[in-house]
């Protein structure tokens, strides 16, 4: 092949020239065509069945091979479960992120999870560990288990914490982007075992760790075992971790797998964001502390002279690229910590993320967001706006999700406007890409169906709300735990609903805590009761199965 094309380029340079310009100006048009509409009402609906169709019952995840874990497709199918009650959804995405839990893409000795299975059972990984995977995995996980409470899932979520705060923080607090599938050239050799060592490694307790965990002398992946409990249905979890926390102590002897150093602001942003959500869920202190470090060393790395936030960053050098996505991920990460902290520092530099994306993204000419800066028109062949999930969410459903939480946190309609006419530029899209476009129909739930829930209060009645918002299964809340000295709203932008609310501190005079729930654009009475709250919040998802069904 190579030869061809030298012989081409020499004899035949015409026929390259000509080719190359036409496909340029393809991929022009093809990016500048007018994609706004209007989406049908019943389109999501409509996506979640045609694509709980195409699910692998018996595996999980979506029918055949290679599998991909795909968090953001399964959330938008969890999200359209709890808004039509639907049973055969909800089974599906719990039976999903089960096998993925339960396969070989998870590692069962160190914890996180690997980039995609090969096969169809979720066995065997192709065994790179991305940061991005882990941090979207984490982020489903725990919204899971706040409706389900589910033992193996607090399990993974700690785990793969664990392994992030271990093997992906560098000095700074930042986190590294991968981990390589290989080692002395040879892919998966770091994390496979073969059953003479776990025997000699775990002596007495070997045979039953062996039973659980499919380990056998010929092995299940090419002579050696991938530690799994594809078999396992309630597999007794802790029962095994003596055993797990020796075969790790082993297994660190061995030589590790190269680290990409690299600090990525798109990646660094989701796991931080990841990280805050869970730290607030189950109210570990030790987490959210990770988080804050991982956002100020970022933020160091990659804030250049200019204010400019750039995407990648190495050993003090900074790549002179800004994308999109980068501003969006780490304005989700700054909403995160808001959200956790109620400091109003994370907000303002979210603010400031929102107003550089309408400078230096926005296509002014179709709407939506491009990739890279619109002053860097040599940069890159085409400047898309991308609407596509990949590996990720496409950049125009991260800065959907963004401008939609920012707006709900902040009160501001600016920010509902802009992502309103983001969604509108780029829905034209929907009708035959919803598959690929999952992240945005998620997002665009948030922008109209907005819902925030405020706890004022620093005694415990004030935990005890903020805990029962935080661990309550209704999808999509922005949750904001305030002193009484910003009462009554002084923290609160003018545009929220809670502002000027007539009730809005008074239990603060009476010396009580209280929660403000407010859907859409009104707040409803304070509640003082944890217990009060979750019986609201469940007349919320009562009322919006209503409306969905209408």
């Amino acid at each position: 092949i190579l030869n061809e094309i030298s012989r081409i380029w020499h004899e035949e340079p015409d026929k390259i020239s000509k080719n190359t310009t036409a496909l340029t100006q393809s991929l022009k048009a093809r990016a500048m065509a007018d994609a706004r509409g209007q989406m049908p009402e019943d389109l999501p609906a409509h996506a979640a069945t045609t694509l709980n169709n195409y699910m692998d019952e018996a595996r999980g995840g979506l029918q055949g091979a290679p599998k991909f874990p795909q968090p953001f497709l399964y959330e938008f199918l969890w999200q359209q479960a709890q808004l039509s009650n639907d049973a055969s959804l909800r089974a599906n995405v719990i039976h999903t992120i089960t096998r993925i839990c339960q396969g070989g893409i998870y590692d069962h000795i160190g914890g996180g999870f690997a980039r995609y299975s090969v096969d169809a059972d979720w066995l065997v990984p192709h065994f790179e560990k991305m940061l991005y995977d882990n941090a979207l995995l984490l982020r489903l996980m725990t919204l899971i288990w706040r409706d389900t409470r589910a033992p193996l899932l607090e399990a993974r979520i700690s785990e793969t914490i664990d392994w992030v705060l271990r093997d992906m923080v560098l000095d700074n607090g930042a986190f590294a982007a991968s981990l390589d599938a290989d080692t002395e050239g040879e892919e998966g050799k770091f994390y496979v075992w073969t059953k003479a060592e776990i025997d000699a490694a775990l002596g007495d307790i070997a045979a039953a760790f062996c039973a659980a965990y499919d380990i056998s002398p010929d092995g299940n992946f090419e002579g050696h075992n991938i530690p799994n409990l594809l078999a396992q249905t309630d597999a007794p979890l802790a029962d095994y971790e003596p055993a797990r926390r020796a075969l790790l102590k082993l297994r660190d002897h061995r030589t590790k797998p190269g680290r990409d150093d690299k600090i990525l602001a798109d990646w660094n942003g989701m796991m931080i964001a990841a990280l805050a959500e869970a730290a607030s869920v189950f109210g570990n202190a030790n987490w959210l502390h990770a988080a804050k470090a991982a956002y100020r060393g970022a933020c160091h790395a990659l804030t250049a002279s200019d204010k400019t936030l750039v995407h990648s960053a190495r050993d003090g050098r900074r790549l002179d690229v800004s994308l999109s996505s980068d501003y969006a991920f780490m304005g989700q990460a700054a909403l995160a910590l808001y959200e956790a902290t109620g400091e109003a520092s994370y907000i303002e530099t979210a603010q400031d993320y929102a107003a550089t994306l309408n400078r230096d993204f926005l296509d002014t000419d179709k709407g939506g967001y491009l990739a890279n800066r619109r002053d860097m028109p040599d940069a890159v062949l085409v400047n898309q706006r991308p609407v596509n999930d990949n590996a990720m969410p496409a950049a125009n459903a991260a800065i959907l999700a963004f401008l939609s939480k920012l707006a709900t946190l902040s009160g501001a309609q600016s920010y509902r406007d802009d992502g309103a006419a983001l969604f509108t530029s780029l829905a034209g899209h929907l009708g035959k890409n919803f598959p690929a476009m999952t992240a945005m129909l998620s997002a665009h739930q948030g922008l109209i169906d907005p819902l925030s829930i405020i706890i004022i209060g620093d005694d415990d009645a004030a935990d005890d709300l903020a805990r029962a918002a935080r661990q309550h299964k209704i999808y999509g809340a922005s949750i904001m735990h305030l002193s009484p000295t910003h009462a009554p709203g002084a923290s609160l932008g003018s545009g929220h609903p809670a502002f000027g609310h007539p009730a809005f501190g008074k239990t603060l005079i009476e010396q009580n805590s209280a929660a403000y729930i407010c859907p859409g654009q009104s707040c409803l009475p304070p509640i003082t009761q944890a217990s009060a709250l979750c019986d609201t919040l469940d007349a919320l998802m009562d009322a919006r199965q209503t409306s969905s069904s209408n």
